[in-house]
């Protein structure tokens, strides 16, 4: 209702490149060579090469599939959205409030009608995921959530490096929770690090 039909998808652009890149693809190795060995020059971004790919292996080069595809993606980026503002604290009414937006926003139609565009939700994901897993960490201390934190981050990162913003988030987010700088940056530095590499 918000993002326009399936009639204006520009297949001959890049989402044509990544079909050919499927069909050439002889595993996950692919995605992981420079840009210039490939069809789609997404360089930095292997995690929605593969997830694309993922998709190819299940339905083919569908445009139509690949379109739902990054539409439920979207729809899932809404939802931990949602989600991830009720663990900040928001009430209810406003954190699904801020879901709805998000996945009504037509300012991402390029996240949602492109089928190039898939990193941009994914990333989403990732980061939210990565949020709601930084809070546990703190809540409970549990390395597992920790852990869980630095594999959605790089997940993120992976997908669009934009998801690296996450860092600076979590980081004011425990210094509003009363950690003075120090503390805050203590498992955060490590985080930061990795996502160098």
């Amino acid at each position: 209702l918000t993002f326009g039909s399936l009639g204006g998808l520009l297949l001959d652009t890049h989402e044509d490149e990544i079909f050919r890149d499927h069909v050439k693809a002889d595993g996950l190795a692919y995605f992981f060579q420079p840009a210039a060995d490939k069809e789609f020059n997404a360089p930095g971004r292997p995690i929605t090469e593969i997830v694309r790919y993922f998709g190819y292996l299940v339905w083919g080069n569908d445009p139509g599939a690949f379109h739902l595809y990054c539409v439920a993606m979207h729809a899932l980026a809404s939802l931990l959205l949602a989600f991830a503002a009720r663990q900040l604290g928001a009430p209810l009414a406003l954190s699904f409030l801020g879901g709805l937006l998000f996945l009504l926003n037509v300012s991402h139609f390029r996240g949602v009608h492109y089928i190039s565009g898939l990193d941009y939700p994914l990333a989403q994901v990732w980061s939210l995921g990565a949020v709601i897993c930084y809070l546990r960490y703190r809540s409970a201390r549990h390395l597992a959530w920790f852990l869980a934190t630095g594999i959605c981050l790089v997940l993120g990162t992976a997908s669009h490096q934009a998801a690296i913003m996450v860092l600076p988030f979590l980081l004011y987010g425990s210094w509003a929770q009363g950690d003075d700088l120090k503390k805050a940056l203590r498992p955060l530095v490590p985080l930061g690090l990795v996502l160098l590499l």
